[in-house]
C-alpha cells in the first residue's frame, strides 16, 4: 500500500516544511517514524542539492528499524526523484522504521512523496516520548566532521554523524524528544570570517534563521517564506552558538558589547516563541571568548525581564588527547563527552521535572 507522509500514517518531528502531502527535509535530524506490519518498506524521494557538482555535499540520510542506536543503512540520496527500499524483512513481522536527515540544511533537503509497504493499512505513526529539547547551534550541533580526522579530512557531509553528535546522545540520556536547528558557521552577529577580515560576515545569522520553519528549503524549493510558529513546544532549549562570532569580535570591547546586546535580544526573541520554557545557554567546547559576555547577557536578561528560567553553562574544552575532527571540530569522542556533562547540568537543574516518559 502506498502512503504520503501525512500526520495519518506517520509521525514526523523537526522544523519539516509540507506543501501538497510532501514532506519537506532541511535540518539535521528531522525524521519521519512509523510502525507497519509486513516485510518491506520503500520510499519515493526527490531530493535537491544547493551545491551542485560536488560530492562532498551530498544530502545524507539514515534509516533506524526499531530503535536502535545504530543505522540500519546510511546513504547518499541521488539527485532528482528515486526510489529507496529502505527495509527489508525475511518474514512479515511488525517494525518502526525511522528516516532520518543526517546532513545539514546548509547544503540540501529532500522530499518525500510517498512511501510503500505490504501492509495493506500502510502504517501507524509511533509513539512520541513526552520530553521536548530543542537545540539551536552551529557546526558543533550538526555533528560537524565528528567522523573525519583534523589536518586530514577535507569537509564532507558523509562525515556528519548526528547519532554520534552531543544534542542526540543528550536527548537519547534523557529520553527526550529534539528538534535542532542548527547551521555550520552560523553566528549572533557574525558567521565565521578569517582572521584578516574586520567586517562581520551576517549572512543568514541565527536570529533571522530561527523565525522560519525552514527559510534555505523553504526558498530552495520556491515556497512561500513560511514564518515559524511554535508547532514544537519544548520543555528546554538549549543554545549552543558563539564560537563562530568570536571569529570575528576577537576580544575587541565594542565588538564584545555588541555581541552581547545582540545576545540578549535572540534571548528575547526564543523567549517570545517559547514562553513556558527553560532556556540553558552553553558554549565552550571550541573557544571559550566569549563566554563571559554570555553569561553576562543571560545575568541581565533574568534580572531585567524576571526571567528565573534562563541559565548559563561554560563547557568544559575540547582536549586533543581526544581526537580533533575535520577542522578542529569536536571528535566522535569529545561530543559523547560534552553528552555527558550536559545530562549531568540538565539532571542537576532537573529542567525536564515533573513530566512522565512516554505519550500514549
Amino acid at each position: 500500500m502506498k502512503f504520503a507522509a501525512t500526520s495519518s500514517k506517520v509521525r514526523i518531528s523537526g522544523r519539516v516544511l509540507r506543501e501538497k502531502n510532501i514532506a519537506y527535509f532541511g535540518y539535521s535530524g528531522s525524521f519521519v517514524e512509523f510502525t507497519y506490519t509486513g516485510t518491506f518498506v520503500k520510499a519515493q524521494i526527490n531530493s535537491k542539492s544547493y551545491v551542485s557538482g560536488d560530492s562532498n555535499f551530498d544530502t545524507w540520510v539514515a534509516v533506524f528499524v526499531n530503535g536502535a542506536d545504530e543505522p540500519y543503512a546510511r546513504f547518499r540520496l541521488e539527485e532528482g526523484t528515486q526510489e529507496y527500499e529502505l527495509y527489508h524483512a525475511e518474514k512479515e513481522e511488525e517494525t518502526t522504521v525511522r528516516l532520518m536527515k543526517m546532513s545539514e540544511a546548509a547544503f540540501g533537503s529532500f522530499g518525500i512523496l510517498s512511501f510503500e509497504t505490504d501492509d495493506p493499512h500502510g502504517a501507524k505513526p509511533s509513539r512520541e516520548l513526552q520530553h521536548r529539547i530543542e537545540f539551536i547551534g552551529d557546526s558543533i550541533t550538526c555533528g560537524y566532521g565528528n567522523e573525519g580526522v583534523a589536518n586530514v579530512d577535507v569537509f564532507r557531509t558523509g562525515q556528519e554523524n548526528l547519532v554520534k553528535g552531543y544534542a542526540i546522545l543528550t536527548a537519547k540520556a534523557l529520553k527526550a524528544e529534539y528538534q535542532l536547528i542548527s547551521w555550520s558557521g552560523i553566528g549572533i552577529i557574525s558567521n565565521w570570517v578569517e582572521e584578516t577580515v574586520n567586517e562581520p560576515n551576517e549572512e543568514i545569522l541565527m536570529p533571522t534563521l530561527y523565525s522560519y520553519i525552514d527559510k534555505r528549503t523553504s526558498e530552495a524549493w520556491n515556497f512561500t517564506k513560511w514564518k515559524y510558529a511554535g508547532a514544537f513546544e519544548p520543555d528546554l532549549i538549549v543554545i549552543n552558538i558563539g564560537t563562530n562570532d568570536a571569529s570575528y569580535v576577537r576580544n575587541i570591547p565594542e565588538r564584545e558589547q555588541a555581541f552581547a546586546t545582540q545576545y540578549y535580544a535572540f534571548l528575547k526573541q526564543v523567549r517570545s516563541c517559547n514562553p513556558e520554557a527553560d532556556i540553558l545557554c552553553i558554549l565552550g567546547v571550541m573557544d571559550q571568548r566569549l563566554c563571559e559576555q554570555i553569561e553576562e547577557a543571560v545575568n541581565r536578561f533574568a534580572q531585567e525581564q524576571n526571567d528565573q528560567k534562563v541559565f548559563f553553562h561554560m563547557l568544559r574544552q575540547q582536549q586533543a588527547e581526544d581526537g580533533l575532527g575535520t577542522d578542529d571540530h569536536p571528535s566522535a569522542l569529545t561530543h559523547m563527552k560534552l553528552s555527558q556533562e550536559l545530562t549531568d547540568v540538565i539532571n542537576q537543574g532537573n529542567f525536564l521535572r515533573g513530566k512522565e516518559n512516554i505519550v500514549n
